[in-house]
């Protein structure tokens, strides 16, 4: 059974050892249940639960971590943004992106090559969303 299947994948997502592999895993499951191509693998709910874990589990982790995860968080829910699933509202994405910039100065304190890569994928990210922003009306909602 499908259901059983996702679910207990991620449910041995947060027995993986390191924090931020957790996090991973944890929004890595997002996809489990939100596959447009099949009607009955489309859970807007559990697609929530899983991002809103992932982001517990980045705030769980050390400092020089979290940037970096958070970045990923805001594009895993930029795409079930684009997918148009209904749970993932510009609220979330705003709130975010808030998140993200205050991040951002923590992440100034230590610079180092991973840190430089993280910030030219945050700012392609804000990029996108500025692009989509001038095509698709509910974009114009999201706060940069």
């Amino acid at each position: 059974n499908y259901d059983t299947l996702s679910t207990k994948t991620c449910q041995y997502s947060v027995k993986l050892l390191k924090k931020q592999d957790q996090c991973r895993a944890a929004y890595t499951c997002s996809h489990l249940f939100w596959k447009p191509q099949v009607e009955s693998h489309m859970n807007d709910g559990r697609v929530l639960e899983c991002l809103q874990r992932s982001l517990k589990l980045a705030d769980h982790c050390m400092l020089a971590h979290q940037f970096p995860l958070f970045v990923e968080i805001l594009n895993k829910y930029l795409y079930h943004f684009d997918q148009e699933n209904e749970k993932v509202t510009s609220v979330f994405l705003t709130k975010l992106l808030d998140l993200v910039n205050t991040n951002i100065s923590a992440d100034a304190d230590a610079p180092s090559e991973e840190s430089a890569a993280t910030r030219v994928f945050y700012e392609n990210t804000i990029a996108y969303i500025r692009a989509k922003r001038q095509k698709e009306r509910r974009y114009a909602d999201i706060t940069i």
